[in-house]
């Protein structure tokens, strides 16, 4: 129907073409003769523009506040080279003492342990969980948090002051089996861990789902380190700000403190969720990292044809394990041998080590798991032919040796390690070992897979003469323990020498569950047997654990505050790695804060790139001189340009900037001890002209701000914060209803108590009500800063007549302007705003926090005080595209529009350099239907009154819009192009604009970003029922699914697993619409019609399905047979709608299986899997190219000096369609014009376009848009990054252990049946998911 239509336009269209060029339709050669756009009438619009928007910035009363600020000293201040350099040491001194205290708290720890097991004597306990007297220790897993009535309390107060009572039920009658009894503990949530429930009685234990509870060695290491929660009370007394306190044994029990209940961290795998507990403290980075020196590893893999079947099962699921137990300091390489040859994993890391970062890590399993799903013939690492052991050995000696002597980059400079797994060796190859190993310095660990292995002995020797440690692993059950028995053996030399060295992480989420999206790095540091008899005298040493605590990465930030910093300052710190613990531009968490794929390894070159990069193999350069001073713990000042980017990087800005640099040492309070960390620490500062630009801000009176002995009173309270009478209200959360109209961002300014914890996470405004209103002593018990109360108070006096002010201004001026809300931020973080409706809203702060730190505050700085320099400019802040789209389909706000926000900056008085700075940054949010409504009526009248004869944009042949200085449209006549770039609506003009020079094109690659290969299958199959054989096979599978159930006593099904692989299948996403084309000019009501009607088709379809799955479903309720509701199901929803569905009716198809898994039972849903459609979403290694074009300024150079206004006369083929487009078009040549004006003090840029309303000239391509730069996903050939070895790593270290316990058979334990099977469900999904 589409088609014909347009046919017929088509032919109208061609009757009718000269009546129309004898008309109005100015296209082609007519536009010369045709009544143009007069340069009189284009100016009066801007300038009438320009007055509107400057009308509302008078309405914020910046002026008002400014001279407020000058009666109170608030200046500008002078920060040269030398003051930055002052400034980074004192932020560096700060950094080094909090790290100090951290590792203290740790050390604590650690002695603690020690003590306890010298102390401990071991016991053999026959004991299992049926005949327990009592609790051994508090399961995690088991809390719940509904104290017993008939409970009685069997443990020690330990903190008399704490509201919290830990109750542990007692055996009776129903509860015998004290290894799952429910622990019945008092939880309340904890202000200190973000809204956790916890109890600060007690520790609470996890031992991992592979370890029996009541095992010999579980019950002793509950017994020794039941003495480690005083120490964690002791620790978290000294330090209120302390958060997770733990302790790992090499046993697997991990104690905690606070006590919790153990969130198990698992996807959801459907309504009825499978609970997959991976969790082993072994195998954490700050346990690996501080249990031994860091470590080189090459894996020998069996692949010879007797590996094939349940052992090449086994020894992959071994090598997954052994990956897993690599941190980011170590390196490792994998070799399969086999048919009588070595294969490395790839060609690219022949004869080479491998970081074992987490996509490192992650590629090798990936290369494998590829070639598993290969065809027989076309694999590579298939088992085959017979292995050359003594080729394989010599091979990895020969590794170790060249990374040792002469490539030091691709070794950890640690100890070194061969790791064999195979199912058997001839001989012992002792020649080999006298060659290369003549004095054991490399450790030999030996993996013998399968029950019925052959030449056991042989294996076991390999590894006990050459310091190593041989296992067994017999089943997949056995995989997991025993594939990380060799991390105590590794940890022998670090015991003897009795090197207590303090271990930092990267940034990484912990286990716990929390209510915000907390990142933190964490301190570990090990613990060792310190019994002269085991140690020095037989030569063992003896890892008993590791002890740690986590800090939250935004600590560290606050020891350089923005407020301290100025404007668009800010710091950073990386690791030895060059990894980043945390920048203010690293986005650890996608869209839907969810975290990034290998978050946790990103390097800083690839977020601190100079403006004029180009990538090589689509990498960022590794060796920038401040990346290479940054790993090497060099101090240094560097100046880089770079383009600042905001908005999703879809507006950029040059900008230079001074980088200072220095390595953070843990320095004790008195300066007497200093260690080194793995950090180094970067103060960024804007800079121009030989100082920081913008310039910071001094508060020079030291009366404003400053607050009374006995802290201020009620009265000065009320007047500065204005939150209403105390003592009559409670703290309103931020977000909530009834809010004061003043906030404060996230800034930790005092080590508060707990209940002045629980005020500042509700609302800090609420905390710091308080503080001021405590007395001097009490701030400074508190360790307060008193700089930053003394500036925020001074904020609040010069801002306390804001609400005063924006209610001067009447409703009817506001409502006519579009205003529907006043706010202010200052450079503390303290903000106010004011709404015309009541009650005060709330949601503009909850999601505006940051003050300083957000986008829309910082931007508005940038352009303030670019070469330009001017403080009077009003930035407009428009939506992204997908946002604007949104709101017209949702169409919620009617009659209202998205909001459109107009900020300018509130300036210092000029001090001593000459200089304004930035204090804060005034705005007022504006509804954009009243926005367009007066640019509509501004652009469609002319200049003189009365004249109706002038061409305005109301003229169909004339389009006007507003753009805003990197080229996206702020105002159109065509709502849905708003939030776009202009490239995507007139393609022709923008490339105009950008060759004539008034706009300038830019390049940033965006490293941080996941791309993704989605990959969809649909299998279009007859109906089951009608093969009998099938059918049977069906009811076969369904029968075995129900024994396997059975056995493995579980009430979780493995097919649930299944469900999660289809789970949410593809639902169609239909595209933003396609630029208006050019013939037929609609309105914007008419395209929004357009827009809502586009999915109602699928929206009819959807609801069908609906009411039609709910039909078949209550006629299920008659069927018991599976087989019969599986028959019916697709006889009546599948076949009509996946089965017979035609081409592009995808999505019906995936919502119907989508509704199916959601209300059928799993017997039933299984089957039907194969009609549903399958997308397998596989992450890629890529890299965003982001095309970016900025408004030249006219102060850049001669060149530009006339590019303020002008026009642009230019011709092109065009293409003509219709509003959406047409699947008909014809073309023909057009001549159009452009005229670009600057709206005066906005950073927008005013544009017509005469002669063709939407130019879609063939060939031209997007100026402004996004590249995949894909490497693909087994490119290994990119750059690596150089690095150095952390402070703790030890040069030339001689192995001098003398053990003789080196082997252990596959874990024997009384497990029951069913739980050796459930072990077998994560250790399979492990090996899929990593």
């Amino acid at each position: 129907m589409n088609s014909l239509r347009n046919c017929y336009l088509m032919a109208i269209v061609s009757l009718l073409a000269p009546l129309l060029l004898l008309s109005w339709l100015d296209i082609g050669s007519a536009t010369a003769t045709k009544p143009q756009l007069d340069a009189k009438e284009i100016n009066a619009w801007v300038q009438t523009i320009a007055n509107n928007f400057e009308k509302v910035r008078r309405q914020l009363g910046i002026e008002k506040f400014e001279r407020k600020f000058e009666e109170n000293r608030v200046v500008s201040d002078n920060r040269n080279e030398a003051q930055g350099q002052q400034l980074m040491n004192d932020i560096k001194a700060r950094i080094g003492k909090f790290t100090y205290k951290y590792e203290e708290h740790v050390k604590r720890i650690r002695v603690e342990a020690e003590y306890a097991f010298a102390g401990h004597t071991h016991r053999n306990y026959s004991l299992n969980c049926l005949e327990l007297k009592d609790q051994p220790f508090l399961r995690a897993t088991a809390i719940e948090d509904k104290p017993h009535e008939s409970s009685n309390n069997t443990h020690q107060n330990l903190d008399p002051e704490s509201r919290n009572t830990v109750y542990v039920m007692q055996k009776t009658e129903d509860v015998e089996n004290f290894c799952s009894a429910p622990t019945l503990v008092e939880l309340n949530p904890d202000p200190r861990l973000y809204g956790v429930e916890t109890n600060r009685k007690v520790s609470t234990a996890h031992v991992p789902s592979n370890i029996y509870d009541a095992s010999t060695s579980m019950l002793n290491a509950a017994n020794w380190s039941q003495g480690l929660d005083k120490v964690f009370e002791s620790n978290a007394a000294l330090d209120p700000m302390l958060k997770w306190q733990y302790f790992g044994n090499t046993e697997g029990l991990f104690k905690i403190y606070p006590g919790i209940r153990w969130y198990i961290q698992t996807k959801d795998l459907g309504s009825k969720d499978i609970t997959l507990d991976f969790f082993d403290c072994r195998t954490q980075y700050w346990y690996l990292l501080a249990a031994s020196y860091p470590k080189d590893m090459v894996i020998l893999l069996d692949n010879s044809g007797s590996m094939k079947g349940r052992r090449s099962i086994i020894a992959n699921m071994t090598l997954t394990e052994l990956l897993y137990t690599l941190n980011v300091n170590d390196f490792f390489n994998v070799i399969m041998f086999m048919n009588s040859s070595l294969k490395y994993i790839s060609d690219d890391f022949n004869f080479t080590m491998l970081q074992a970062t987490e996509k490192n890590k992650y590629n090798v399993m990936d290369l494998i798991r590829e070639d598993e799903n290969r065809a027989p013939q076309d694999r590579q690492f298939a088992p085959l032919g017979i292995s050359d052991y003594k080729e394989a050995l010599e091979e990895a000696f020969q590794l170790l040796d060249y990374v040792k002597r002469n490539a030091t980059d691709l070794s950890s400079g640690g100890v070194q390690n061969i790791v064999l797994i195979s199912d058997g060796a001839p001989q012992t190859f002792q020649e080999v070992f006298k060659k290369y190993n003549f004095d054991r310095q490399v450790r030999v660990f030996t993996f013998l897979v399968g029950h019925e292995a052959a030449e056991e002995e042989n294996v076991k020797k390999i590894a006990c003469s050459n310091r190593g440690y041989f296992v067994q692993i017999s089943t997949l059950s056995d995989v997991k323990e025993n594939a990380q028995r060799y991390i105590p053996v590794t940890a022998r030399t670090n015991a003897l020498r009795r090197d207590h060295f303090f271990a930092w992480t990267g940034v990484h989420k912990n286990q716990i569950k929390t209510q915000k999206n907390k990142l933190f790095a964490s301190v570990a540091q090990a613990a060792y047997d310190i019994r002269d008899n085991e140690t020095i005298h037989r030569g063992i040493g003896r890892l008993i654990g590791v002890a740690g605590v986590d800090v939250p990465t935004d600590h560290f930030e606050r020891l350089g505050p923005a407020w301290e910093l100025g404007a668009l300052g800010y710091i950073f710190l990386v690791t030895n790695n060059g990894h980043v613990l945390f920048h203010p531009e690293f986005r650890q968490f996608d869209h839907e804060g969810n975290l990034r794929l290998f978050f946790n390894n990103r390097d800083i070159a690839e977020i601190e790139m100079p403006a004029d990069e180009s990538p090589l193999y689509n990498a960022p350069s590794y060796t920038l001189p401040l990346r290479l001073g940054l790993i090497n713990r060099q101090e240094g000042i560097e100046q880089i340009r770079r383009i600042k980017t905001y908005e999703d990087f879809t507006r950029g800005f040059n900008r230079d900037f001074k980088y200072f640099y220095a390595p953070i040492n843990s320095t004790s309070p008195d300066g007497t001890i200093s260690r080194a960390t793995p950090f180094s620490l970067a103060l960024v500062l804007p800079w121009q002209r030989g100082s920081q630009w913008p310039p910071p801000l001094a508060y020079r009176s030291s009366q404003s701000g400053a607050l009374p002995s006995e802290g201020a009173s009620p009265e000065t309270l009320e007047r500065l914060l204005q939150l209403g009478p105390n003592g009559t209200r409670t703290c309103v959360p931020v977000g909530a209803a009834g809010s004061y109209g003043i906030g404060l961002s996230g800034y930790e300014f005092c080590a508060f108590p707990a209940h002045l914890l629980g005020d500042y996470n509700l609302n800090p405004i609420c905390a710091l009500e308080k503080v001021l209103a405590s007395p001097e002593a009490n701030r400074t018990s508190m360790n307060c800063s008193a700089e930053f109360l003394r500036r925020v108070v001074t904020d609040a006096l010069s801002t306390e007549e804001a609400q005063r002010i924006w209610r001067a201004v009447d409703n009817a001026t506001m409502e006519s302007s579009g205003v529907d809300l006043f706010f202010l931020w200052t450079n503390t973080g303290l903000s106010r705003w004011h709404n015309r409706t009541r009650p005060l809203r709330s949601d503009f702060m909850s999601s505006r926090r940051n003050a300083s730190r957000e986008e829309m505050y910082e931007k508005t700085v940038l352009l303030s005080t670019e070469v330009e320099a001017n403080s009077d400019l009003s930035v407009i802040t428009v939506p992204l595209s997908q946002e604007v789209m949104a709101n017209m389909k949702a169409n919620n706000t009617f009659p209202k529009a998205f909001p459109v926000y107009l900020t300018s900056v509130i300036r210092s008085r000029v001090g001593s350099s000459g200089a304004w700075s930035p204090i804060g940054v005034a705005g007022a949010e504006i509804d954009y239907a009243k926005l367009e409504e007066s640019f509509l009526s501004i652009t469609s009248g002319c200049a003189s009154p009365g004249d109706t004869s002038c061409v305005t944009c109301s003229r169909l042949n004339v389009q006007c819009y507003l753009l805003d200085r990197s080229g996206f449209v702020a105002v159109s006549e065509v709502r849905h192009d708003v939030g776009r770039g202009f490239d995507q609506v007139n393609c022709a003009a923008m490339k105009a604009l950008v060759q004539q020079g008034y706009f300038e094109s830019m390049r940033v690659y965006d490293y941080q970003s996941i791309c993704t290969n989605v990959t969809i299958t649909v299998k279009r199959a007859s109906i089951s029922m009608q093969n009998p054989i099938r059918a049977t096979a069906r009811f076969t599978g369904w029968l075995l699914m129900q024994t396997f159930l059975i056995l493995s006593d579980s009430a979780v099904s493995i097919f649930q697993a299944l469900a999660q692989a289809v789970d949410d299948a593809v639902v169609a996403v239909f595209g933003e619409p396609q630029p208006t084309t050019a013939f037929a000019k609609l309105t914007s009501k008419q395209c929004d019609t357009i827009e809502k009607e586009k999915p109602r088709r699928l929206l009819l379809l959807r609801e069908e399905i609906d009411s039609k799955v709910d039909e078949v479903i209550e006629r299920l309720h008659a069927k018991s047979n599976p087989l019969d509701k599986t028959a019916e199901v697709k006889k009546a929803l599948v076949q009509p709608y996946c089965i017979a569905m035609q081409s592009g009716d995808q999505a019906a198809c995936a919502h119907l299986c989508k509704r199916l898994r959601q209300k059928l039972e799993i017997t039933v849903y299984v089957d039907l899997l194969g009609n549903c459609p399958k997308r397998v979403v596989k992450e890629v290694d890529c890299v965003l190219r982001r095309s970016l074009v900025k408004r030249r300024s006219a102060s850049t150079g001669a060149a530009a000096s006339s590019k303020g206004a002008g026009a642009i006369e230019k011709s092109c083929s065009q293409d003509f369609g219709y509003c959406q487009g047409s699947a008909e078009s014809c073309s023909g040549d057009a001549t159009f014009k452009v005229h670009i004006r600057d709206v005066q003090n906005t950073n927008l840029v005013f544009v017509a376009v005469q002669g063709d309303p939407n130019c879609n000239c063939r060939g031209c391509s997007d100026i402004i848009g996004v590249t995949e730069l894909r490497s693909g996903p087994s490119n290994y050939t990119k750059p690596r990054p150089p690095r150095a070895n952390p402070p703790w790593g030890q040069k030339d270290i001689r192995l001098q252990d003398n053990a003789t316990t080196c082997s252990k058979r596959a874990m024997k334990g009384p497990q029951p049946l069913g739980l050796r099977l459930l072990f077998l469900l994560p250790l399979i999904i492990a090996q899929f998911q990593l």
